[in-house]
C-alpha cells in the first residue's frame, strides 16, 4: 500500500474533525439539535477539502460558517473550537491573498466569540481569542514554509542528479563518437595500405618477380597489421596482462615510421620535419599522427598513390602539417567510409586549429595549422634545431627504405 501524501493526511483529518463534531454534538445536544447546526458544522470544516482548487473561496466560506455557528450556539463545544483551530492553521498555509484572509478572517471569529460569550467576553476574552488564532495561524505558515523548503530542495537535489545522468550520459556518447572516429582512422589507413601492398604483391608475382622488395612488403603487412590490432585492443579496452606490447609510437616518431612503412608498400613518401621538434602534449600528438595518416590515406585512396610529400614545421606557437600528392586515377579502388576529412575536422577543431583542403593544378593540398598550449611551448624534445628531410622511395633497396636519409 502506498503512502499518502501530506495532503491527503490532511484531508483525513479534516473527514474526521466533522465527524468528531457531529458526533459531540449527539451525544451532548441531541435534544435541541438543528439541520442548520449539522449542516454549518459539515460546511465549516469540510469545505477546506475545496482549499487546493479554489483558496479563497473555501477560506472564506468557512471561517463565515463558524461565524454563523457562534450565532447558533455562543457556548462553543470543544470539538468545534478545536476544528475552528486546525482550520485556522490550515488556512495559514494557503498561498498568497488566501493566507491573509485567514488571518483577518480568525481575528473576526475571534471578536464575535468574545461579543457573543454568555459567560464574560469584552477586550480580554477577545485578546485571548485573537492570540490563540494567531499561534494557530502562525503554525500553519511556518510548517507550509518548511513544507515548501524542503520540496524545493528535493527538487534542487533531483535537478542535480538529473543534469548528472545527463552530463555522464553525455560524455559516454561523446566517448563512443571520439572512440568511432578513431576505430575509423586506425581501420581506413591499415586496410587502404594492405590493399595496396597486397596489389603490388600481386604484380610482382604474375611477372615472376620474388625477391626482397616483395618480402619487405609482405612483412611491413604483417607489422602493419599486428600494430593496427594492438591499436585496436587498446582502444577497445582490453588491452591488459595478455600482452607485454609498447603502446603504438605517436608524433614526430609516429610520422616516420609510417612513411617507412608506405614507403614499403611502393609509394615514394618525403617526409620534411622543419624547425625544432617539441614534445607534444598526448592528445596533439595523436593529432598530427591522424592528421598525416588521413592525408596519406587519402593519397592513397583517392590520388595517383605513387607519392606524396610531407612537411611538418615545429614552430614556437604552432605544428603546420603541409602533405601535397598528385591527384590522378587511383591505384586502388577502395570504398571510403565517409568520416575521414569530415572526422579530421573535429579533431583539429577541438585542438582549436584549422585544416584546409585545396586543388592546385595537378596537385591535391592540405594544409593543418595546430596550435601549441603554453605548456608545449616550454618543453622541447632535445633536438637540435635544424631541418631534417627524410625521402623514401618504393623503388630504392630494402636497406635503404629501413634508414631514412637525413640531411641538415
Amino acid at each position: 500500500m502506498s503512502r499518502l501524501s501530506a495532503g491527503r493526511l490532511v484531508d483525513v483529518l479534516l473527514v474526521l474533525l466533522v465527524c468528531m463534531q457531529l458526533a459531540e454534538l449527539v451525544l451532548t445536544r441531541a435534544d435541541d439539535l438543528s439541520v442548520a447546526i449539522v449542516v454549518l458544522v459539515v460546511a465549516a470544516t469540510g469545505v477546506l477539502l475545496l482549499r487546493r482548487r479554489a483558496p479563497v473561496a473555501a477560506a472564506l466560506l468557512s471561517l463565515g460558517g463558524f461565524a454563523a455557528l457562534l450565532q447558533l450556539m455562543p457556548s462553543t463545544p470543544a470539538s468545534t473550537f478545536l476544528a475552528l483551530l486546525v482550520s485556522v492553521g490550515l488556512l495559514g498555509s494557503l498561498p498568497g491573498v488566501a493566507r491573509l484572509v485567514g488571518l483577518i478572517g480568525a481575528w473576526a471569529v475571534a471578536l464575535e466569540g468574545a461579543w457573543v460569550d454568555p459567560y464574560g467576553g469584552g477586550a480580554g476574552d477577545f485578546a485571548l481569542s485573537a492570540a490563540i488564532m494567531t499561534g494557530a495561524w502562525t503554525c500553519g505558515f511556518l510548517v507550509a514554509r518548511g513544507v515548501r523548503a524542503t520540496t524545493a530542495a528535493a527538487a534542487q537535489v533531483a535537478a542535480a542528479e538529473q543534469a548528472r545522468h545527463e552530463a555522464a550520459a553525455e560524455a559516454v556518447r561523446d566517448e563512443r563518437a571520439r572512440m568511432t572516429r578513431e576505430l575509423h582512422d586506425v581501420l581506413a589507413h591499415a586496410l587502404t595500405v594492405l590493399v595496396v601492398q597486397s596489389v603490388a604483391a600481386q604484380e610482382d608475382l604474375a611477372h615472376g618477380v620474388v625477391d626482397s622488395r616483395l618480402a619487405a612488403r609482405l612483412r611491413a603487412s604483417e607489422e602493419l597489421a599486428r600494430e593496427s590490432l594492438h591499436e585496436l585492443r587498446a582502444l577497445l579496452g582490453i588491452l591488459g596482462t595478455t600482452t607485454d606490447a609498447a603502446p603504438p609510437a605517436r608524433g614526430f616518431d609516429g610520422v616516420r615510421l609510417m612513411v617507412e612503412r608506405l614507403s614499403q608498400a611502393g609509394m615514394a613518401v618525403e617526409l620534411d620535419i622543419q624547425g625544432t621538434p617539441t614534445q607534444l602534449s598526448a592528445g596533439l600528438e595523436l593529432a598530427v599522427h591522424r592528421v598525416v595518416q588521413e592525408a596519406v590515406t587519402n593519397a592513397l585512396r583517392h590520388g595517383s598513390g605513387d607519392r606524396a610529400r610531407v612537411v611538418i614545421t615545429s614552430g614556437p606557437d604552432a605544428v603546420e602539417i603541409v602533405v601535397e600528392n598528385p591527384l590522378g586515377d587511383p591505384r586502388t579502388d577502395v570504398a571510403g567510409a565517409g568520416r575521414g576529412l569530415a572526422g579530421l575536422r573535429e579533431r583539429v577543431h577541438l585542438h582549436h586549429g584549422t585544416l584546409v583542403t585545396s586543388s592546385e593544378g595537378e596537385q591535391y593540398r592540405m594544409r593543418c595549422v595546430l596550435p601549441l598550449p603554453k605548456d608545449d611551448w616550454e618543453h622541447p624534445a632535445g633536438q637540435r634545431p635544424g631541418r631534417q628531410s627524410e625521402s623514401m622511395s618504393g623503388s630504392e633497396s630494402e636497406s635503404e627504405s629501413e634508414s631514412p636519409e637525413v640531411s641538415a
